[in-house]
């Protein structure tokens, strides 16, 4: 997700760090909804603002309790959560 950041800012379109969470919240699955609704709900409330890395923090942390689940349940979508681990995980936190 910093990769999309760096583009756009390549393009001149360079998103703030206000508007940059809501670009990833807007990229992420339908899955990730009630995850999403409960970490925007909790700053809300705590009245902290949610920054980029600690949305990516949590994303990524939600991301291995999907998979760890899935590899324990023998799922076909333990197989699929792992390949995108291989390629989309690392794109998701590289700098």
């Amino acid at each position: 997700m910093r990769t999309i950041r760096e583009q756009l800012s390549s393009l001149g379109q360079a998103p703030t760090d206000e508007s940059f969470p809501a670009i990833i919240l807007g990229l992420l699955p339908a899955s990730y909804d009630l995850h999403v609704s409960a970490l925007t709900a909790s700053a809300k409330v705590s009245k902290v603002t949610l920054t980029s890395d600690v949305l990516m923090s949590t994303i990524v942390d939600e991301y291995d309790r999907h998979a760890s689940k899935a590899k324990k349940t023998g799922s076909g979508v333990g197989k699929l959560l792992e390949t995108w681990g291989k390629a989309g995980k690392k794109s998701l936190v590289s700098s």
